[in-house]
Parts: structure tokens; sequence; C-alpha cells
């Protein structure tokens, strides 16, 4: 018992020791000021708490990509974001996102996320990047059929696709035939004519029921 303890004191110190907590001062000195408005770069600083975002809520860009953020509940409060970047985090759920009106970009790439529910009452949104999340079926994108504005979206690769077996050709039909405002899938532009033949090659029904 005694051995157990000493390992937990030390796990917690091990942990403590990691910790890297963005202070108030920090926050404001990274904000500058662009023809959009003010954005936040805090990128690759190793980061795991971010609270203080909460703070400066008038800031509409936010780059927070490779850190070690798992939550993005200090965001929640952030309602003129137009565009956030949390790529290769921690990151399991976009919940605090849910209702962001303004948001317009969203890259959420590498982290752990397995729902893209929230993004279904963001309805200007444009730009998406989720690959290499947790999103074991497919049907994940069938919340993002509401949003009229979406035009490029970014999802390969994802477990699901291996899962369900899909080659290049049927795994982009099933996406292109949900989300019909899609322009760019992968960084690669959807044609009318490939737009054409995905309806005939997944049946424009059984792909939406999928």
């Amino acid at each position: 018992l005694r051995t157990l303890v000493l390992v937990k004191q030390s796990f917690a110190c091990l942990w403590t020791v990691n910790i890297m907590i963005l202070s108030l001062e920090e926050a404001n000195d990274c904000i500058s000021r662009t023809g959009e408005g003010e954005e936040l770069t805090i990128s690759n600083q190793g980061f795991t708490e971010v609270s203080v975002v909460s703070q400066i809520p008038t800031v509409n860009a936010v780059n927070a990509a490779f850190n070690q953020i798992v939550s993005l509940d200090a965001f929640r409060v952030m309602k003129n974001l137009v565009r956030l970047n949390v790529m290769h985090n921690g990151i399991s759920s976009l919940e605090p996102l849910r209702g962001m009106r303004n948001l317009k970009v969203v890259r959420a790439s590498n982290n752990l996320l397995s729902s893209l529910g929230p993004l279904a009452e963001c309805p200007n949104l444009k730009e998406l990047w989720v690959q290499n999340n947790e999103f074991r079926a497919l049907n994940v994108v069938n919340d993002l059929k509401g949003l009229e504005n979406l035009e490029s979206l970014v999802f390969k690769p994802n477990p699901c696709i291996t899962k369900q077996k899909l080659n290049d050709k049927a795994y982009r039909a099933r996406i292109i035939i949900k989300l019909e405002s899609l322009e760019v899938l992968d960084a690669v532009r959807v044609e009318d004519e490939e737009r054409e033949k995905a309806a005939s090659l997944a049946g424009e029904q059984d792909a939406k029921a999928l």
C-alpha cells in the first residue's frame, strides 16, 4: 500500500509539472488586430488549460493548434468567434460551439471527436476540418445536412471509412449526396459531373438514408 501511495504521488507530481496554464497577461500579449477584428494566436505552446479566453469574448479568431487542450468549455462565451483552429489537441466534444451563429471556419483535425452534432446549430459554417478523429460511422456527417453555407469539408482519413471498407469513389459519393452545398471535399473540388455520378453510383435515396 505504501508503494502504491508513492506511485500515485509520483504521478501527481509529474502531472503538475506538465500542466501549462494560459494567463490573461499572456493571452492579451498574443492578440493581434487584423482586417476582420482581433485574433488570438496561442498555437504550439503546450497549453493544457486556456479557461482565461472566456475573459476576452470580443476576440473573433483563435489559433490554438498543437497544444494539449482537452475541452472547449472556455470558448462557450465567445459568441463573436468566426474562425477557430484547435487542430492537434485532445478535444473530445464540440458541444461548447453549439449555437455560434457567427462561426465560419472550424479546424479540429487530429483530436478525439466522435460527433458533429453541435455544429448543426452553426448556420454560417463554411469550412470544416475534422480528419483524423474518432468517427466510427459515416452518418456523423448527417448532422451537417442543414448547413446550407458549408462549402469545404476535410474528413478523410477517419476510422469509419476503413471500417465500412469504402474506396475513394464510394466514400466521396456518399458525402457529396449528403451535403449538397459542398464545393470542395478533402481539398478536391466537387465538379458537377462527379455529383451526377455520385447520385448514380450510390443511389440518391439510399445514400441519404445511410
